[in-house]
């Protein structure tokens, strides 16, 4: 497009890029920095006109710019006065309509948040078998394979409550299976201890009859020495009657009588040798015996402490399994809900060791689901 008003500049333009082309100002004497310093003034002049003729050409189009300016600003007005009540109503009804879809769609996530939750209260059900035992597991696993699933219940929920179901009843039919196994281990232990208990009872029994018959034995030995005793008594008693009559009746014959008298006393210490050797030899025996009674004995209080700490491990079995019931009474929540949030937070917590966050998972579900 050409302005006419700019020939004028075009021409001065034309001659100075004629006369300037190619010039190299040596702007480092003083001649070279005089000659750029000029052009450069002709450059700057001829810049400044075109500017001013530009200000000057332009100012009745201004003029012109601002009066359509204002007037379409006062028409736009008096069209916004008649356009913005029906905007308003417009948007009015539209807000309307996105809250009633805001408002389908929530319901329509309630709903979900339900059929959810009941398909997540299926998945919990293998949670209700954790410590039953295998009568209990079989019949609620009956009645979970027979449970109807409700007709709230379409299309793909209907096919994740299925899916849910069939996991469950896998997974109560895993727990009842090793429930079995653990219930024929505890049965296998039991008669294996009932069968100990009888074999330590007749071990007992015969110790007793044992220890009966050597105590017998011990007293028949001592009534034998004391008669034994007794009777040497009564020969001494004789033997020293004997000599006494003899001393009267032979006083004449001392001699003979103190030979007999000296053949006496070596029977007599013959006699007392024998009976200390035989009550040495009955003393030891019964030291022996005592000896053995003492090692019964301690066998017997060994096995005494063996059956001490059964009864103790008993105990202890009985105080974990207070315990734990006092863990699942403090575990006790009150719905369903919250012990599923409870058991979801233990599952998220990464600081929680996997076996205490299994057992904690567990007292939970039998606080709350049995």
């Amino acid at each position: 497009m050409q302005i006419t008003e700019y020939n004028e500049t075009e021409a001065g333009l034309a001659k100075l890029r004629e006369r300037m082309k190619g010039v190299v100002y040596d702007v480092t004497t003083i001649p070279g920095m005089g000659l750029a310093k000029k052009d450069r003034r002709e450059l700057v002049s001829l810049r400044t006109a075109l500017e001013n003729k530009r200000k000057e050409i332009k100012a009745p189009a201004l003029e012109r710019c601002k009066l359509i300016d204002e007037e379409a600003k006062r028409v736009c007005s008096e069209i916004l006065a008649l356009e913005t009540p029906i905007d308003q109503q417009i948007k009015a009804e539209e807000a309307r309509r996105e809250e009633e879809r805001q408002e389908k769609l929530r319901q329509a996530a309630a709903a979900q948040k339900i059929l959810d939750d009941k398909i997540i209260e299926i998945g919990k059900l293998p949670l209700m078998c954790i410590g039953k035992d295998s009568e209990y597991i079989g019949k609620f696993l009956a009645a979970v394979k027979f449970k109807l699933i409700g007709g709230e219940f379409t299309g793909e929920n209907l096919e994740r409550a299925e899916n849910a179901k069939a996991v469950a009843i896998a997974e109560i039919i895993t727990i009842l299976g090793d429930t079995l196994q653990a219930e024929e281990k505890a049965a296998q232990l039991k008669a294996e201890q009932e069968a100990e208990f009888a074999r330590l009872a007749e071990e007992r029994a015969e110790r007793e009859r044992q220890d009966a018959i050597r105590k017998q034995e011990i007293a028949k030995q001592e009534a034998e020495l004391a008669e034994f005793k007794r009777q040497n008594e009564i020969e001494a008693a004789r033997l020293r009657k004997l000599a006494e009559d003899e001393q009267c009746r032979l006083a004449a014959q001392r001699a003979l009588f103190e030979a007999e008298q000296a053949k006496i006393r070596e029977e007599q210490e013959a006699a007392q040798r024998l009976i200390r050797e035989k009550e040495e030899a009955a003393a030891a025996e019964v030291r022996r015996q005592q000896a053995e009674e003492d090692a019964k004995r301690r066998e017997e209080e060994r096995q005494v402490a063996i059956a001490a700490e059964i009864q103790r491990a008993e105990t202890e079995k009985a105080r974990r399994a207070e315990a734990r019931a006092r863990k699942v009474a403090e575990s006790k929540c009150k719905d369903a809900v919250t012990a599923f949030k409870k058991i979801l937070s233990i599952c998220q917590d990464t600081n929680v060791p996997h076996l205490q966050a299994r057992e904690e998972i567990a007292l939970i579900a039998e606080g709350n689901l049995s």
